[in-house]
């Protein structure tokens, strides 16, 4: 039929009475509907929408709809909106107990009536006739179908639950705001894509045709029907807001992948910049990140952990102990894994370690290591403490230690830095020092008489002037890894080492030789004698405190060559481990010292007075300090003295604490290192300086 004879019928049967009211008009086109709708609409004596009894996301009242209807008796009243409301809530209307169009077509009225129901339906022939699958013969007349005219286009409608809220911009939020405003969404839609959001999708079914119903109830459903590879996804992966945040970053018809690429602002996946980074990542990009390592498998250790781990909070976790599920720890997997380590913060509990001590090999253990955190240190230098107490073969060890660790490197590898006396009998005591056991032959063989005193090699670094900065307890076991700092220091210095005798006794007091415009800390000594507070039973993890301050001795000298052309580092003496474990040996029996004489630090030494006489032996060295006579232990044997210098160390119980006051290598040896600025700073900086309070340096001080 043409628009003409549609109109032509409305009008023809406004007088003609029947039972039945309900006239129906297919129109195929929009345009075509939009036509006819102008002519009905003037034709018709009433116009009602079902948009006028629908609030917002709720069903419309047919129950009001109907009784309006019914107040226009012998009426012609059109009916618009009805069609769309049958187009969303198709499935409802499918159900016997819940559909409502079924009723109102078949409905039957007084024989003398003429009220007439006018339904324009746009491409909805094909749910109409579902509906109403059993047609009485009385009333195929009243079925119309408008001539199908030339505009063919289509439409896509799609459907979206609430859980696409806030990640989808829709035309219609509601069932109400559709049925209102539906006619202008078409006329207006460029490529005829429309969205609607509304909590009424259940009762909407998917359609092809000139129109496609599209209906995504969870925005998971929705990423995987736009991406190419959305088959590899499960909704189990993230949670349902992370899913529907994913749609504002969606590339379609492309791999999840660049989906990935784009939330985490990033043109190449590349682990490393991501870990980096992991901290500042917002939860979807953590997601994100999480995501990818659950669908793009590589050979890498990066997917073997991650792709372990049940939710992003547990990456780190995994990144750090997946390892120990490897059959074989491979060097590129240990190198990943300390990669990401030490990008991440990882906390490191008893029971790793515990788990790193039962791995079989001895290098795999170390490969484990990153070294970032004093706890890892403390490991590396237990380890290697028990490898030596084996007496195996470490070369293949330092090897690794010197990527992960290069301080402990530095201290048991040291490059040259004095005579070959003092290298040879410092490579020892190092590694007895690490060992952590009682070893009283001394390979000592350094002539003391060919090494200056500390005052005289100030003296002859006065020359330009300097700025003195004096550790309490640096003895020359520090200085490998002073020079190797001073080395890494980024502005450019000359570096003068020096080793020096400091004065004996090897006590504070004695060498007390700092004023007030020089700088001193006490750190390193505290930290010899009295190992960590709170947690002396750990000796290995106190050697690793003392390698972090020799890193902080040397951060706070190039923060003073900021205002000072020259810094000179000396310690005041040195100390002995192996001096404090020999105080507790039951072998290395005390000697009584004589009537009147005053025992001092563990038995290092002892100031005899009244002229009383003793008889030395070659462990002992007389000395005259200030009109004082003092005899001082060059070994590890002591005089008689209660204390506790290292009580109860043992291989299980490594008990920290070192003494000083004798004059073994490690506590009478003292480093001189002068280092200066290649290019001096501008005189005006440092004299500007130096009158602040009569201080040359006025940075920072002891930490």
């Amino acid at each position: 039929m043409t628009a003409e004879e549609i109109i032509s019928r409305v009008n023809s049967e406004r007088l003609k009475k029947g039972r039945f009211p309900t006239r129906i008009i297919y129109i195929h086109t929009f345009f075509d509907y939009n036509a006819i709708i102008k002519e009905l609409s003037a034709s018709c004596d009433e116009v009602l929408n079902l948009a006028d009894f629908t609030d917002d996301d709720i069903l419309p009242n047919i129950s009001s709809f109907y009784d309006e209807a019914r107040k226009h008796e012998n009426k012609q009243i059109l009916f618009l909106s009805f069609g769309e409301y049958l187009r969303i809530c198709g499935r409802r209307e499918k159900s016997k107990a819940l559909g409502h169009f079924p009723g109102l077509w078949e409905c039957m009225q007084s024989v003398d009536s003429t009220t007439k129901f006018i339904i324009p339906l746009f491409c909805d022939r094909e749910i109409f006739e579902i509906l109403t699958s059993n047609i009485d013969e009385r009333m195929k007349d009243f079925i119309w179908c408008l001539n199908r005219g030339l505009d063919d286009r289509r439409y896509n409608i799609e459907i979206y639950s609430q859980d696409f809220i806030g990640s989808i911009t829709p035309d219609a939020g509601s069932l109400k705001e559709w049925l209102s405003r539906w006619e202008t969404l078409f006329s207006n839609t460029i490529g005829g894509n429309l969205k609607l959001l509304t909590k009424l999708y259940r009762h909407a079914e998917p359609t092809s045709g000139l129109i496609n119903i599209n209906i995504y109830d969870s925005p998971f459903k929705y990423v995987v029907s736009q991406v190419s590879d959305g088959d590899k996804l499960k909704d189990s992966y993230a949670s349902p807001k992370f899913w529907s945040t994913m749609i504002q970053h969606l590339k379609a018809n492309q791999p999840f992948s660049e989906t990935i690429k784009s939330v985490l602002s990033i043109s190449q996946f590349d682990p490393i910049t991501i870990l980096v980074r992991f901290d500042n990542l917002n939860e979807d990009q953590l997601n994100a990140f999480f995501i990818w390592y659950k669908i793009y498998e590589s050979n890498d250790y990066y997917t073997w952990a991650i792709s372990k781990a049940k939710k992003v909070s547990d990456i780190r976790r995994y990144i750090r102990d997946a390892v120990f599920d490897l059959a074989e720890i491979k060097d590129e997997f240990a190198e990943q894994r300390r990669s990401a380590l030490r990008l991440l913060k990882v906390s490191y509990n008893e029971g790793y370690f515990e788990k790193i001590q039962k791995v079989p090999k001895a290098e795999d253990r170390f490969k484990l290591l990153t070294c970032q955190t004093i706890e890892e240190c403390a490991c590396a230098i237990k380890m290697v403490s028990e490898l030596l107490r084996s007496e195996c073969d470490i070369k293949n060890i330092l090897n690794i230690i010197k990527k992960i660790y290069p301080d402990l490197y530095e201290y048991l590898e040291p490059d040259c830095y004095a005579c070959d006396e003092i290298m040879d009998y410092f490579e020892w005591y190092r590694k007895c020092k690490i060992i952590n056991r009682v070893n009283i032959n001394m390979p000592n063989s350094i002539d003391y008489n060919a090494i200056d005193s500390r005052n005289k090699v100030i003296q002859q670094s006065e020359t330009n002037g300097y700025k003195a900065f004096w550790v309490d307890g640096l003895g020359v076991e520090w200085m490998p890894l002073l020079l190797s700092r001073a080395k890494a220091l980024e502005m450019e210095v000359d570096i003068v080492p020096n080793v020096a005798k400091a004065l004996l006794p090897t006590e504070t007091t004695h060498n007390h030789k700092w004023n007030a415009r020089d700088i001193k800390w006490d750190k390193l000594d505290k930290l010899s004698h009295e190992g960590i507070v709170d947690n002396k039973n750990d000796y290995f993890l106190c050697i690793a405190k003392q390698f972090e301050t020799i890193r902080e001795i040397v951060d706070e000298v190039e923060r003073m060559l900021l205002v000072q052309n020259k810094v000179l580092i000396t310690g005041d003496h040195g100390s002995s481990r192996l001096a404090a474990l020999a105080f507790h040996d039951r072998e290395n029996r005390p000697i009584t010292p004589p009537p009147n004489a005053t025992v001092h630090s563990f038995g290092r030494y002892i100031e005899i007075k009244d002229d009383a006489r003793f008889l030395l032996s070659r462990s002992m060295e007389d000395v005259e300090l200030d009109g004082r006579h003092y005899i001082v232990m060059k070994t590890y044997e002591h005089f008689t003295q209660s204390g506790n210098a290292a009580g109860g160390n043992s291989d299980d119980n490594p008990v920290a604490g070192e003494i000083h006051g004798g004059m073994t290598p490690e506590e009478y040896l003292v480093p001189v290192i002068v280092i200066s600025r290649k290019v001096p700073l501008p005189a005006a900086v440092v004299s500007e300086t130096s009158k602040r309070r009569g201080f040359t340096y006025t940075l920072s001080g002891e930490p």
